[in-house]
Order: structure tokens, then sequence, then C-alpha cells
């Protein structure tokens, strides 16, 4: 009985509720991919309809984050995404990104 007991107070007491929700480290995903592919080609010496891209992926983050920034955990799970995707993508991955997600 003691160690039932025992077992659910620890239940009880470890920290679940802490972890972000899964929606909102998706939301956190997108919105890093649109802010650094629009970051990378907003400067880049490539078309003007490339900048548009990137303005429209600037937008689209703007509007998800406008949607997720209260919920606990956004932020950390956006800046770490952000790091990864800046590390990791060139520009022709994002813009590889921005054509599949940019056609609506």
């Amino acid at each position: 009985m003691k160690k039932i007991l025992l077992l659910i107070s620890l239940i009880l007491t470890v920290p679940i509720v802490n972890a972000a929700a899964l929606d909102t480290k998706i939301a956190a995903s997108f919105a890093a991919k649109y802010v650094v592919c629009g970051n990378k080609l907003k400067n880049a010496k490539i078309g003007s309809g490339w900048r548009i891209k990137a303005a429209i992926s600037r937008e689209r983050a703007k509007e998800i984050n406008r949607e997720y920034v209260l919920e606990k955990g956004y932020i950390k799970h956006l800046e770490k995404e952000k790091k990864k995707i800046r590390n990791n993508w060139g520009r022709a991955r994002c813009k590889q990104y921005l054509n599949t997600r940019l056609e609506d």
C-alpha cells in the first residue's frame, strides 16, 4: 500500500503540464521555417518574385505567432527551431520549401 501511495504521489508531483503541447511545437516549427526562409530570401540577389514570396512567408509567420505566442513553451521551441533551420537550411532548401508551401 505504501508503494502505491508513493508511486501516486510521484506521478502527481512530476510536472507533466510543463511540456508544450504538440500543436504548439508544430506551430513553432512552421513559424520558424517561414521566418528564417523569408529572411534568407529577402536579402538574396535573386528575382523580385522571391522577394514577394519572402514577404508572404514572413506574414504567415506573424499570423502563427499571433495565434500561439501565449501558449506555454511556444517561444522556447520557436527559438530552438529557428537556430536549427538557420544552421541546416540553405537558400535552395528554403526555395523548395516556400514553393511547396506558398502555392495556394
